[in-house]
This record gives structure tokens, sequence and C-alpha cells, in this order.
């Protein structure tokens, strides 16, 4: 599987894009996602999970190291998802987008 890909407004934190690969990994369709906010689409505790790491990275202006998360996929149930997040600037300066990437992290052994 490819990495799944994410982008959201850094200001509303709206989903704006998502990849094939991201929909299969959250298991809702990018029709089912774009426009909305985490709290339109998740559970309370998920959604304050999702916009308080996107409100870390927002603050400190670079890239936070990868998260490792267990995620509850309606198709494929739980599933372990490591998500890299990156802020993408604006032409005038501060953030623009909120960019995610994530993959399910190799099994050693």
């Amino acid at each position: 599987m490819r990495e799944g890909i994410i982008a959201k407004d850094a200001r509303s934190l709206r989903y704006l894009f998502i990849n094939k690969a991201a929909e299969q990994q959250i298991g809702m369709s990018r029709n089912d996602l774009v426009g909305k906010t985490a709290r339109e689409l998740f559970s309370p505790e998920m959604a304050e999970l999702i916009e308080k790491r996107d409100q870390q990275l927002l603050a400190q202006s670079q890239q936070l190291e990868p998260i490792v998360d267990t995620i509850y996929n309606p198709v494929r149930g739980r599933r372990v998802i490591s998500w890299r997040r990156l802020q993408i600037g604006a032409p005038q300066g501060g953030p623009a987008h909120v960019r995610e990437y994530g993959r399910r992290p190799l099994r050693s052994g």
C-alpha cells in the first residue's frame, strides 16, 4: 500500500484532500471527509486527539516526529498507522495547510 496523504486548511482544520491510500487506512471516502472537521467525523475523544496534534504542529512551526496511532477502521477493524505531519506555508507567511502522511508500520520479526 502506498502512503496515505491528507491535507487540511490550517485555519479551519477542515479536510481539503485525501488520497486513495488514506481512504483505505481511515475507512472513509474522500467524499465523506472533504470540507469537514474531525469533530464532524470522529468520536469526541478521537476528534480531540486529532485537533490537539494539529494545534501542536501549528504552534511548533516544524515537523513533528512520526506518531503511531491505533485507529478504528469501520471496514478493516483496528489498524496501527504511523503518521508524519508537517505545515505547508502560505506565500505571505504563516501556515496555509497541515499535511499528514500515513502508513502502516512494518512489523519486525
